[in-house]
């Protein structure tokens, strides 16, 4: 099983960051690239899927996308980030 860690801005494609066996390794990895920026939160009043200025990191069990009867199909993140401010 791996676990692949991506980066998800909402605007350009998904950066994959790193690929782990572990679970626990993926959420430490992902805590960690997240971990040097300011969060956003309910008081804030941002879009976060409009926002060019946010973006947060994403675990996947296998491939972020995955096909279905000829289509790109978002599989569901194991794990996820709070949104931050990458500006």
């Amino acid at each position: 099983m791996a676990y692949k860690i991506y980066y998800n801005d909402n605007v350009n494609d998904p950066t994959l960051l790193g690929v782990t066996s572990s679970l626990n390794d993926a959420k430490k990895m992902a805590d960690e690239e997240a971990g040097g920026y300011d969060r956003v939160t309910e008081g804030d009043n941002v879009d976060v899927f409009a926002s060019a200025s946010t973006a947060r990191i994403e675990v996947y069990d296998g491939d972020m996308f995955t096909i279905l009867d000829n289509e790109p199909h978002l599989n569901e993140a194991v794990y996820t980030t709070e949104y931050f401010y990458i500006n």
